[in-house]
């Protein structure tokens, strides 16, 4: 994928459609998705959010090539619930969120202080990555964090990327005002006992290839009404080497 310059968010209706495009299986074109039927595993999005939609059919992609019957299931009280009471409460096995946005969530007072802590670059990466492991019940797990940054901060109409714990949370693409301003490193969540080794292996894999300028360029392509099949497909053959197949043009 190349870097395109950053839009305003649009496109609400393109984005239903495509978000509506995931919910059911997936094919993979990977001899392994012979035992889809054996193993199923459900993936909770936020259908409003086109990083969400490309992100749940990135992993919906990787699962399916390694034999699950994977299911993308648009939960309509994404934004009112972090991704771990979405797990509790939800028929998910997996949710995708970000380190800043999570940690917050679950202990504001310590995303505040570490917000205020001094610490910039990879050290706050891994701090908030830390703590926000660190407020996660015995049964939630998740992987190393992925390079790329979400959850809104990982592009904006005005600016490129922004360096997490140096713009204040004013500034466009940055974290909303009252937030502590902390990385938003992609993380996906899921329950401790759902997956075996070999799977978590490869779920942290994808998830560390990731760049957020990858991930904002497939978003803004479902934002301007192109199937989220196509907007990653070359993403998924360069990185996971997973052929899709993609629907013929009219």
């Amino acid at each position: 994928m190349g870097v395109n310059p950053k839009r305003s968010i649009a496109g609400a209706a393109a984005l239903a459609a495509a978000s509506a495009l995931l919910v059911g299986c997936s094919t993979a074109d990977n001899a392994l998705a012979a035992f889809s039927d054996t193993r199923p595993v459900s993936i909770g999005i936020d259908p409003d959010s086109a990083e969400q939609v490309v992100l749940g059919e990135i992993y919906s992609e990787i699962f399916n090539s390694m034999g699950y019957a994977v299911g993308v299931i648009s939960l309509s009280d994404f934004a009112e619930r972090d991704a771990v009471q979405l797990l509790r409460t939800q028929e998910v096995d997996l949710v995708i969120s970000c380190t800043g946005t999570l940690l917050d969530a679950q202990d504001h007072a310590a995303a505040r202080a570490l917000a205020a802590s001094g610490e910039t670059g990879e050290a706050l990466s891994v701090a908030t990555y830390d703590a926000m492991q660190g407020t996660f019940p015995a049964d939630i797990r998740t992987v190393d964090p992925s390079p790329a940054q979400g959850c809104g901060a990982g592009f904006s109409a005005t600016q490129p990327a922004t360096q997490p714990g140096t713009a204040p949370a004013a500034q466009p693409g940055t974290a909303p005002a009252g937030k502590p301003q902390l990385p938003q490193n992609i993380v996906p969540i899921f329950t401790d006992s759902k997956f075996d080794r070999r799977t978590v292996q490869r779920i942290n894999f994808i998830t560390r290839v990731m760049a957020t300028e990858d991930i904002a360029e497939a978003a803004e392509r479902v934002e301007g009404g192109e199937p989220v099949r196509a907007a990653v497909s070359e993403w998924l053959m360069e990185y996971a080497n997973i052929t899709i197949g993609l629907a013929p043009e009219n």
